[in-house]
């Protein structure tokens, strides 16, 4: 049976915290849920301190309304709450299960589907950057309601496939940090004894370091600025883009055999480390949380050389040993960066260097490509299973 959502939970319903005067409940900011329906509740808020957040109890279902958050699938259950209530994001929608009708899994399991958040996203209001989908909206959805003990069933049975999908996701990511584990092998083994060539500090090879665009980008436009997340290991992913109504100044864009660095990230594993940038076939901006480093010779392998440098052994470690932590957010200096150690050989060694690492990863990235596929096969097959299970295929 088809069942509009606030017909079987309350939407944002008031929560008064009775009896919990001068004690302290489950603080949830928005980084405390997950895109796989977890949630953690170990930070704690006092139930005086409520007044800016959304309030919510133990069973609650937690949606993210927020563009990019309700898009990636941001959600959860409120479980293990302390003191049986949290207080979180105000850009969390709270739906309070009616539990004569519907359990909080079968709830938070069809509001997870991609299917669904794709046609929540076509009903979002609000500017550019800050779209968010509206309550009444998201109550007015249909959903369908079978008897609870049908729903047990059909949950049991998507919670069996998923775990059969988890443990091949599992084995996925283990040969993925395995093939992390061989390419520093390779990194080592390459810069085994460069210890005999010229020393530099880092900044000594550059002729510029700089931060790039300190402004929200308009996510609208015609001239694209990289995110954060566009730069990972030795890789540039040119996709991972946003747009802009206006152009951008030369000084915050990018040009071929340039290094950009992440200079800040929510992971260590990804502050400090670099990717050169390729040949170019459009004008590209960087954000103030890279940083940009230009080298004095303008030389495809020179580039690839230091970036490989950087990303090996010690180098790769002095690093890390510089990255701080505030308000959750990891961060590195240039400063530091600038000071990193690099022996360097003549161009010809480079090459020979650069080659050699490069003949011996072409095989690492072909199967990492080959994981990737695979684990976007699986959630593919996630998601497969959660269409069939709410058109009562399962």
């Amino acid at each position: 049976m088809l069942r509009i959502i606030s017909d079987v939970c309350l939407m944002n319903p008031k929560t008064p915290l009775d009896g919990l005067d001068g004690k302290d409940i489950s603080f949830v900011p928005m980084d405390a849920v997950s895109v796989a329906g977890q949630i953690n509740t170990e930070k704690r808020i006092s139930a005086k301190d409520i007044k800016n957040y959304t309030v919510f109890c133990e069973g609650d279902v937690l949606f993210a309304k927020i563009t990019p958050c309700m898009e990636n699938g941001k959600g959860a259950i409120a479980v293990g709450l302390h003191n049986g209530y949290g207080a979180g994001s105000t850009e969390f929608i709270v739906l309070r299960p009616e539990l004569s009708l519907i359990s909080a899994r079968w709830l938070l399991l069809f509001l997870s589907q991609k299917r669904f958040r794709l046609y929540c996203q076509q009903h979002m209001t609000g500017s550019a950057g800050q779209t968010r989908v509206p309550v009444k909206f998201l109550g007015a959805c249909k959903i369908p309601v079978p008897s609870l003990e049908e729903q047990q069933r059909i949950i049991a049975r998507i919670e069996e496939l998923f775990s059969e999908l988890d443990n091949g996701v599992e084995t996925l990511q283990k040969i993925k940090q395995q093939l992390a584990v061989y390419r520093q092998a390779v990194l080592k083994e390459a810069f085994r004894d460069c210890e005999m060539w010229e020393k530099y500090s880092f900044s000594d090879l550059m002729c510029e370091i700089r931060n790039g665009y300190g402004l929200k980008p308009d996510d609208c436009g015609d001239y694209r600025i990289l995110k954060i997340s566009a730069v990972r290991p030795l890789c540039l992913d040119l996709s991972e883009s946003r747009l802009n109504k206006t152009e951008f100044s030369i000084e915050d864009t990018i040009a071929e055999n340039d290094l950009l660095f992440t200079r800040y990230n929510g992971s260590k594993e990804y502050v400090g480390v670099c990717a050169v940038v390729p040949h170019l076939t459009q004008q590209y901006a960087y954000p103030d949380k890279l940083i940009r480093c230009r080298p004095k010779l303008n030389n495809s392998i020179h580039s690839k050389y230091l970036a490989y440098y950087m990303s090996q052994g010690d180098a790769r470690n002095y690093l890390r040993s510089k990255i701080k932590t505030t308000s959750g957010q990891n961060g590195i200096a240039g400063a530091d960066i600038k000071k990193t150690i690099i022996y360097l050989p003549d161009i010809d060694t480079q090459t020979r260097v650069v080659a050699e690492i490069e003949t011996k990863l072409s095989v690492c990235e072909s199967i990492v490509k080959t994981v990737d596929t695979a684990l976007q096969q699986a959630e593919a097959m996630r998601q497969s299973i959660l269409k069939k299970a709410f058109e009562g295929g399962l």
